[in-house]
C-alpha cells in the first residue's frame, strides 16, 4: 500500500509542478526577446520605443511599445517616425558621397573651392579643411558657443543668415571656439557643424536645396517615408521627444505637434547653397524603424537595395573603410564611444570598456542622442544582419554604461539584440 502511495504522489507531482519551468524552456527566442525588451522599457520608464532586427537581409524581428505622443494616447507603431538625431549624419554622408562618385570633387581637395567663402581654422590659416576631415570630424571644426545662437536665428528668418557667418572671423555669429586650437587633419573632435557646413556643400554642387536632394536622391528610389523637411510628413505619425524630471513629470522637448501640422517654413528668399544647415544635415531626419532598416540595408549590400542602386560598390566600401584611427592622443574621446571611423560612420573597434556593441562581432553604424531621443543603427557587412531601434524618452534618465561608453539603456539592448541574434533559428 506505501509503495502504490508512494507511486501516486510522484506521479502527480511530475505531472504538476515543473509546468512553469517546462514552459519557460519552451520559449522562442522572438518571446525571450519581447521579455527582456519589456523588462528594458519598464526598468527605465521609456515613453516608447521601436526595434527591428535583420537576419541576413531579411526583417526577423519587430517591437512597437508606449506612446508617440501621451497626451492624445497615440501609441507608437511601424509607422511612427523620429527625430533620429545623429544617426542622421549618415544620409548626409551618403549624400554627399552620391557626388563625389559621379567625379564632381575629390575627397582631399580643399572644400573653398566649393563653398563660396573661406574656411579655415584661423589658428592654421594655411591648412586646407578637406571633403575627408569634414567626413572623419577631424576638420577642427568646433561645436563652439556661436552655433546655438547662429542655428537658432536661421532657422526662424527668411533668409536665413549665410553660414559663412559662423565661421568667418569678425562675422555675426562667430565666436573664437568655432575651431579648435588643433591643426585640422591631426586631431578627432564630435562635430555638428561639420555637417551643417556638408548639407551646405551638398547644395553647392548640386545646385539642389539639401532636403530635396536627399529625398530624390536616397529616400524615394528606397521607398523610405522619411524626410529632413517636416512639410513632407503627416505630423500624426511623429514621435514626440520627452524628458521628465521629479517636478513636471513627463515634458515635451520636441515635435509636440498636437497633430497639427505647423505652418510653412517661409524660404522664398532663400539662396541654395547659402546655409544648408537649417535643414539638420546633422541630426534632423524624420524615418521610422522599418524604413531605416532600408537604408541600412543598401549600405551592408555595397550601395544596393531590392535592386535599386543608391551608391556604386567602390563608394560604399569606401565609406566603410577606416579613414581615422584613435592612437590615445589624437583624438578627445573623453567619455567617447569611438576608436575608428569611416566616412560618416562609426566603425566599432570592440575596444573593451569603449565602443562594443556586439561582443563577438565588430559592427558598423551610428548612434544618435537628442531632446530625449536615443536612436542607433549598426549593421555586419558579413553576414547582412543588423538592428535599428529608437525611444523617444527615458524616465530613469541617462545613465552611464557599465561596460562601455554607451549609456546603460544601450548596453541593454545591444545586449539582448546580440542574444536573440545568437539562438535566433
Amino acid at each position: 500500500m506505501k509503495k502504490l502511495l508512494y507511486l501516486l504522489v510522484f506521479i502527480v507531482f511530475a505531472c504538476h509542478s515543473p509546468k512553469k519551468q517546462d514552459e519557460s524552456k519552451m520559449l522562442t527566442p522572438a518571446e525571450t526577446l519581447k521579455q527582456k525588451i519589456d523588462q528594458i522599457a519598464k526598468n527605465h520608464d521609456l515613453m516608447g520605443l521601436s526595434l527591428a532586427i535583420v537576419l541576413k537581409n531579411q526583417t526577423v524581428y519587430e517591437q512597437y511599445l508606449g506612446f508617440a505622443d501621451s497626451a492624445r494616447k497615440v501609441k507608437i507603431d511601424p509607422q511612427t517616425a523620429y527625430r533620429i538625431a545623429s544617426v542622421s549624419k549618415t544620409i548626409t554622408a551618403t549624400a554627399l558621397l552620391k557626388l563625389y562618385e559621379k567625379g564632381l570633387f575629390k575627397l582631399d581637395e580643399d572644400v573653398n573651392k566649393y563653398l563660396g567663402f573661406s574656411l579655415r581654422n584661423p589658428k592654421f590659416p594655411k591648412t586646407p579643411i578637406t571633403f575627408r576631415m569634414l567626413l572623419t570630424h577631424t576638420s577642427t571644426v568646433n561645436d563652439g558657443t556661436g552655433y546655438g545662437d547662429f542655428l537658432g536665428e536661421a532657422y526662424k528668418t527668411d533668409p536665413p543668415a549665410n553660414i559663412s557667418e559662423l565661421f568667418t572671423p569678425k562675422s555675426k555669429f562667430f565666436t573664437e571656439d568655432m575651431f579648435l586650437d588643433k591643426e585640422p587633419n591631426t586631431y578627432f573632435s564630435y562635430s555638428n557643424p561639420a555637417f551643417g557646413i556638408m548639407g551646405t556643400l551638398v547644395e553647392r554642387i548640386s545646385k539642389e536645396r539639401f532636403d530635396v536632394f536627399c529625398r530624390k536622391n536616397i529616400l524615394e528610389p528606397l521607398q523610405m517615408k522619411a524626410s529632413f523637411n517636416i512639410e513632407d510628413l503627416d505630423v500624426n505619425h511623429l514621435a514626440v521627444l520627452y524628458r521628465k524630471t521629479d517636478s513636471t513629470g513627463w515634458t515635451p522637448q520636441f515635435e509636440n505637434h498636437e497633430g497639427k501640422k505647423p505652418e510653412a517654413r517661409k524660404l522664398d528668399k532663400y539662396v541654395i547653397g547659402s546655409n544648408g544647415a537649417i535643414f539638420s544635415p546633422q541630426g534632423g531626419l524624420r524615418c521610422s524603424a522599418p524604413d531605416l532598416i532600408k537604408f541600412m540595408l543598401m549600405h551592408a549590400n555595397n550601395g544596393t537595395y531590392n535592386n535599386t542602386q543608391i551608391l556604386q560598390d567602390s563608394t560604399a566600401n569606401l565609406m566603410h573603410q577606416t579613414h581615422y584611427n584613435y592612437d590615445g592622443k589624437n583624438g578627445n574621446m573623453v567619455d567617447m564611444p569611438f576608436q575608428t571611423w569611416g566616412l560618416g560612420f562609426h566603425l566599432l573597434s570592440n575596444t573593451p570598456k569603449i565602443d562594443v556593441v556586439f561582443e563577438t562581432t565588430k559592427l558598423i553604424g551610428h548612434s544618435g542622442d537628442a531632446y530625449g531621443l536615443f536612436s542607433g543603427m549598426y549593421f555586419d557587412k558579413n553576414t547582412k544582419n543588423g538592428f535599428v531601434f529608437m525611444t523617444n524618452g527615458i524616465g530613469k534618465g541617462v545613465q552611464k554604461g557599465r561596460k562601455t561608453n554607451f549609456t546603460l539603456f544601450e548596453e541593454e539592448i545591444f545586449g539582448a539584440v546580440e542574444e536573440f541574434v545568437k539562438t535566433y533559428r
